[in-house]
């Protein structure tokens, strides 16, 4: 599936202790900007709606399109604008949205008035960093009604139990990533290992898409280049899934 992004609004402001070292805040903050200011995004807003030189979807059909991910798409500062992101999303049904945020408690407040059990074409992730923020904002999001839900644990802190969420609520998909940075806190590949078990035994999809800067293997910490995240944990992966074969 063809991936891109839609940023309909930029900045943020940090909620938890995943949000210690946002990549947003810290790229803003390197390029003279505040990352507290949130502003909708004059060059990009309707980027979905738009089209080539040929009549042709800049986005084309059939594309998984990441909603606000240098902000949250539930800020109340996005108030004002989110019901017409909401029509844009609407009308664009032919792609696959998929929507981040760890402001769950505005999720219902939030929805348009047609959402009804969900869209077809809208997934909702929620972010949770740790156990406290897991059982947290998964008891709220599994009173949202949302045709297609999902976990991001990320950046993963600790070791999370998602056992007892993955019985309670239909989750498609756990995606896991460590932290990114210089001064990242360290992921562990037993964490890891345990979601990847929980998330098979419970029928969820697994994606582990990003080491993070400081991997623990074995209780030995690596230092992983930004540029090889992606592809240690696609190996990371791989390893899991014929270990138990």
């Amino acid at each position: 599936m063809n991936k891109a992004g839609w940023n309909p609004w930029h900045g943020c402001h940090k909620l938890s202790e995943g949000c210690k070292y946002c990549f947003m805040h810290t790229s803003d903050l390197r390029h003279g900007r505040d990352p507290e200011l949130v502003c909708k995004s004059s060059s990009a807003f309707d980027l979905p709606l738009r089209k080539d030189r040929n009549g042709f979807w800049k986005i084309p059909s059939g594309t998984e399109v990441a909603v606000c991910f240098t902000s949250d798409f539930f800020l109340e500062e996005a108030d004002l604008w989110r019901d017409e992101a909401w029509s844009i999303i609407r009308f664009r049904e032919d792609l696959r949205f998929l929507i981040a945020t760890k402001r769950v408690e505005r999720i219902g407040q939030c929805l348009p008035a047609d959402w009804g059990e969900g869209w077809k074409h809208v997934m909702i992730a929620v972010s949770c960093e740790n156990q406290r923020r897991a059982d947290e904002r998964l008891h709220l999001f599994s009173k949202i009604p949302c045709k297609h839900k999902a976990v991001f644990a990320a950046p993963l802190l600790e070791p999370i139990d998602f056992r007892v969420w993955f019985s309670q609520m239909r989750i498609e998909l756990v995606s896991v990533s460590g932290e990114n940075g210089r001064y990242a806190r360290p992921c562990r590949f037993e964490w890891i290992e345990r979601i990847y078990q929980d998330a098979k035994a419970n029928g969820v999809a697994f994606s582990f898409h990003q080491t993070g800067t400081h991997f623990v293997k074995d209780n030995i910490l690596y230092t992983i280049r930004r540029m090889d995240q992606f592809s240690q944990a696609k190996k990371a992966t791989r390893y899991l899934a014929q270990k138990k074969r």
